[in-house]
């Protein structure tokens, strides 16, 4: 957004209380978030971690604007070859879909993915594969065998 000719950030509260969580990270990421802030205090003028630290800011340290971080992703995209659901949101879909798949509750899903009703998980996020369709059957027949 830009003010009186320079960038504003825009910045806005959650939709939710419920968005406002802990999430617990894999230790591989944890690594890998380490050596990026390492990496962004080296190349840029921040020194502290903070409240207000960017994990992703700009060449300047500052915000990045909107525009500017999704051509950046759609570059990644487009170098690891990925075509389809290829939106900065379509990572929050297959991320509580991978949670599905690994048998974990809708309700911890839910509260990971930071909604305040079962029901948003349930009905946006979480979907059913063939392979999936066809393991529920199997376990159907294993009830009735």
């Amino acid at each position: 957004m830009s003010v009186d000719g320079s960038y504003k950030p825009l910045l806005s509260d959650t939709k939710t209380a419920a968005s406002i969580r802990r999430v617990p990270v894999l230790d591989e990421i944890q690594e890998l978030l380490r050596e990026h802030i390492q990496a962004v205090t080296q190349t840029t003028n921040i020194f502290t971690i903070g409240v207000d630290f960017l994990l992703f800011p700009s060449a300047a340290g500052t915000y990045r604007e909107q525009n500017n971080f999704r051509e950046a992703y759609q570059q990644l995209c487009n170098k690891l070859g990925i075509t389809k659901g290829n939106t900065i949101h379509s990572l929050r879909h297959t991320f509580c879909t991978i949670l599905a798949q690994q048998g974990v509750s809708l309700l911890d899903a839910s509260r990971l993915m930071g909604h305040s009703n079962v029901g948003v998980t349930a009905n946006t996020y979480s979907y059913v594969t063939e392979n999936d369709k066809k393991n529920a059957v199997r376990k159907l027949a294993a009830y009735f065998a």
